[in-house]
């Protein structure tokens, strides 16, 4: 608001957490050298920065992140997703401060990974209902109309593979 009062666009910040150890310092050669951090929790969190543009979130956060902050910030599951190279899946998490729509997505969410099509797509119709135009309810519907149409692998765990991000 207080920029378009003086004619400027909004800023747009997409922010990716994660906890974990890292490498973190001066990294090079004598001639050439970097302050940086390295490590798989960080290429964690910098692929969820990206990746927040597909859910349409600002902030995702890590499983391991929600598990440190426990009850102290409301979250609301997303997905579940596995980053290329890592076999294991996290599960992912926004900010959100209805517990109606968090009570709902976690009912949606634990349905769709039970490939309980109908009841996951009833509870992400409420959702909807909830907060009309979730763009995560919305990309589950679609995912859902298209598990239906085809067969899943007998080791289908419900992640969503990270290729780019």
């Amino acid at each position: 608001p207080q920029f378009a009062a003086v004619g400027c666009n909004e800023v747009g910040l997409r922010i990716g957490l994660n906890s974990g150890s890292a490498i973190v310092g001066n990294m090079g050669s004598e001639n050439r050298f970097d302050y940086t951090a390295m490590g798989n929790a960080v290429n964690l969190a910098s692929r969820l920065e990206g990746v927040n543009k597909f859910y349409g979130t600002r902030i995702l956060l890590s499983e391991s992140t929600a598990t440190l902050l426990g009850q102290a910030i409301p979250l609301r599951p997303v997905d579940r997703v596995r980053v290329k190279g890592k076999e294991d899946a996290t599960d992912i998490f926004t900010h959100c401060d209805d517990p109606q729509l968090v009570r709902h997505t976690e009912i949606a969410l634990a349905a769709y990974l039970q490939q309980d099509w109908l009841d996951s797509r009833a509870a992400w119709a409420k959702v909807i209902e909830l907060a009309p135009q979730d763009p995560v309810a919305e990309l589950f519907l679609e995912r859902i109309t298209e598990r239906v149409k085809k067969s899943l692998p007998s080791d289908w765990d419900g992640a969503t593979s990270l290729e780019k991000g």
